[in-house]
């Protein structure tokens, strides 16, 4: 399962580079609409970024683990209206944003996370004098 987790919080990461690549492609002069079509690129980046962190420090920031649940509700919530909208669910970057965003509901559900090597570190050597 953490390599699913990995993988999920990565493909957030390759969305949000393919979004901002397209956005440059469609929209090369720069105004209020690339910018905006850009930063669904840097959100989808944070929300890679965010569900990696819980996979690693999870287990060790219990937090986390809820704020990445709400933020990839919020994420998927949000690309369900946008593909209702736009019938986003019919292309393939679509459909594969919606399973990537199950996905990382599904995980963050079941997988706290657990930072490789956490039950090794737990006790921290503290040398202060």
């Amino acid at each position: 399962m953490n390599r699913m987790d990995l993988a999920i919080g990565w493909t957030f990461i390759v969305l949000g580079t393919l979004h901002n690549f397209v956005g440059a492609m469609h929209s090369p002069e720069l105004n209020p609409a690339a910018l905006w079509f850009v930063s669904g690129g840097i959100a989808l980046w944070l929300i890679g970024a965010m569900n990696l962190l819980r996979v690693y420090y999870g287990g060790v920031a219990p937090g986390l683990r809820w704020v990445c649940l709400a933020a990839n509700l919020v994420v998927a919530a949000f690309s369900v209206t946008y593909a209702a909208v736009t019938g986003a669910w019919r292309r393939p970057l679509g459909i594969l944003l919606l399973g990537t965003c199950a996905g990382a509901i599904l995980m963050a559900l079941l997988q706290p996370g657990v930072r490789p090597g956490a039950a090794d570190s737990s006790s921290h050597d503290d040398r202060r004098e």
